[in-house]
């Protein structure tokens, strides 16, 4: 049978649930000391999905990276209709939060939705959140990100690009979260011509998280900072992500299904706590950053000026 006789439905669950084999899989041969352990969960109304965990790692001290596919009545409270619609959802979504503050704590998401209406859409987006600076990093992370839109359309990065910078910053503070990435929202499935391109842009999307990510890990993964800079940084990054309902809500709601304690602690570090309003150095020093390269404003030009963070062999399969 061809890939297009298979409901997309189908094609994306199959393959949000072979990338969580496949993330896991490398973190864990990256990481040489922890294995995920795996929740299986169902939620009321339908559907269910896979948690896995990682905790108190030789590199990791808490990683989550779960896999959903849910379905039932459409919520009133998140889709604003006053139709009595059903829905399908699946995706993955993970955090990784290092023991060295050396090495960036990372978020990714890549989602299905789809309503008895005939309405259906994919979201998602990555971003890096260091608590030092390195330039080599920042430029990899985003490059690796631009080449992976380049592919389908020179206009995926700056925009998608352009809406992570927007939607991860928080006002009250007059900052962003780290040094962003990509994000996008309600690309349109309803075509059934115009599928394949969205997938395949959300497939390679979703692929290109090991490539942007692992090499970073890799190179700072033997570095240590007495002071825990990151005791700062957790709680603020937890902090930052309630500051974005919408998708707290999405997940909650629809996904878990009112699950709340199982979703954020799927996310908050063992060790967290809260170190006042004042802010980090690296906040200046990605402000910094941000006005030299321009990254809240148009596509950084050093995107092509910097050789790609290797990766070693037998961590990508």
């Amino acid at each position: 049978m061809s890939e297009i006789q298979y409901p997309l439905r189908t094609r994306a669950e199959e393959f949000f649930r072979k990338m969580q084999d496949e993330i896991t899989a490398a973190l864990e041969i990256l990481d040489g000391g922890e294995k995920f352990f795996q929740e299986t969960w169902e939620r009321p109304g339908g559907g269910g999905g896979r948690t896995r965990i990682m905790q108190e790692g030789a590199i990791f001290e808490k990683a989550g990276v779960n896999f959903s596919a849910v379905h039932g009545e459409s919520p009133e409270s998140i889709l604003n209709s006053e139709q009595k619609l059903t829905f399908f959802a699946t995706g993955i979504s993970l955090v990784l939060h290092p023991r060295s503050p050396k090495i960036p704590t990372v978020h990714a998401n890549f989602r299905y939705f789809e309503q008895s209406n005939g309405q259906a859409w994919f979201g998602g987006g990555m971003d890096l959140t260091p608590y030092y600076l390195d330039e080599e990093d920042a430029v990899h992370f985003h490059r690796t990100l631009k080449t992976s839109c380049d592919k389908h359309d020179p206009f995926h990065y700056p925009r998608f690009k352009k809406w992570c910078d927007e939607y991860f910053f928080i006002k009250h503070r007059a900052e962003t979260r780290g040094i962003g990435g990509i994000f996008f929202d309600n690309l349109s499935a309803n075509d059934v011509r115009e599928q394949g391109n969205v997938f395949a842009f959300v497939q390679d999307a979703a692929h290109s998280f090991l490539p942007a990510d692992i090499p970073i890990v890799e190179k700072h993964k033997d570095e240590h900072d007495e002071e825990r800079g990151s005791f700062y940084h957790v709680p603020l990054f937890a902090y930052e992500g309630a500051m974005f309902p919408r998708a707290i809500r999405f997940n909650i709601e629809v996904v878990d299904g009112c699950r709340f304690p199982p979703f954020w602690n799927r996310f908050v570090l063992l060790s967290a706590g809260w170190a006042g309003r004042k802010k980090s150095p690296t906040t200046a020093q990605i402000s910094i950053f941000q006005s030299r390269y321009g990254l809240r404003r148009q596509v950084p030009h050093w995107c092509g000026h910097v050789p790609t963070i290797p990766i070693r062999p037998g961590l990508l399969r």
